[in-house]
């Protein structure tokens, strides 16, 4: 981890940026944020362009979680919210009743807030789809497939029947952090292979991942994939 031990700044991600023929990028909060942080991240944006918007973190299971939504709106960057679920204790966390009233709340906020970040494909991910259908989700990191550890390609049959591709899931992110070796082996191509013919080009974006990113590989050899 001590390609990460330093500060990453926006001219930083701009040169990389413009090094590989991007012209700007989404930044996504990696961790949660309470407002206040999350002011700080969107003033980086506000004041560098080439940041086109940024993914937050806000607790959707506040009781004034409304307040909290509208005051967020303000800030036209602001396009959308994450929570790291995966770091949960709770495995039913994104069942729990305040979590659920904190999606439908977010939901019925019109305004630049356009989606809801998921990071892995569950039987739980599917309710919640199901529960709130006219909202918005993103499904990043490819829904986190075991790339390492993995025979086969876990997900193909839900994702190819459309039990996900068709509920919601407005994009799934291609970053993936995988090893090294997997990149240069290939290995990633059939997972993406899939995820290509579930989705179509139209809904995929892609995730570099940067910095975390790294740890495996530059952002030049994400860019390539």
């Amino acid at each position: 981890m001590s390609a990460l031990r330093r500060d990453f700044l926006p001219q930083h991600l701009k040169a990389e940026l413009e090094s590989n023929g991007f012209r700007g990028s989404v930044a996504v909060s990696s961790a949660p944020e309470r407002c206040k942080k999350l002011a700080g991240f969107s003033k980086l944006a506000q004041d560098s362009p080439w940041i086109l918007g940024v993914v937050g973190w806000i607790d959707l299971r506040s009781p004034d979680v409304r307040s909290q939504l509208k005051t967020l709106v303000r800030n036209p960057k602001l396009v959308g919210i994450r929570h790291v679920v995966q770091s949960e204790p709770d495995d039913r966390f994104l069942l729990q009743p305040e979590f659920l009233r904190g999606i439908s709340v977010f939901g019925r906020i019109r305004s630049c807030l356009r989606s809801f970040d998921l990071q892995q494909t569950s039987s739980r991910h599917g309710r919640i789809r199901g529960t709130f259908p006219r909202q918005r989700f993103v499904l990043d990191h490819m829904a986190k497939p075991p790339i390492k550890a993995a025979r086969s390609i876990p997900g193909r049959r839900n994702l190819t029947t459309g039990r996900v591709s068709k509920c919601g899931v407005q994009n799934v992110g291609i970053s993936y952090r995988g090893g090294m070796e997997s990149l240069e082996s290939g290995t990633d191509h059939p997972y993406l292979d899939c995820r290509l013919r579930a989705f179509g080009p139209d809904r995929l974006m892609i995730g570099s991942d940067w910095p975390v990113c790294l740890v495996a590989a530059s952002y030049a050899t994400r860019s390539r994939l």
